[in-house]
């Protein structure tokens, strides 16, 4: 599922067997924390100036 991103919290705050089996997964298939914090890196250190500001 896009968004999906793999934290402690995955899981955290429910004991509903329901909610776990839902939420298996999705832990099964969610993004590396560092890999969302690797592109969040990578977007800031772009150079300010881009296509974008040229148009």
């Amino acid at each position: 599922m896009p968004g999906a991103v793999a934290t402690e919290l995955i899981g955290a705050g429910t004991s509903h067997e329901g909610s776990l089996k839902f939420m298996e997964p999705l832990a099964n298939q969610a993004i590396p924390a560092d890999s969302i914090a690797r592109a969040i890196r990578y977007a800031i250190e772009q150079p300010a100036m881009s296509m974008w500001t040229r148009l």
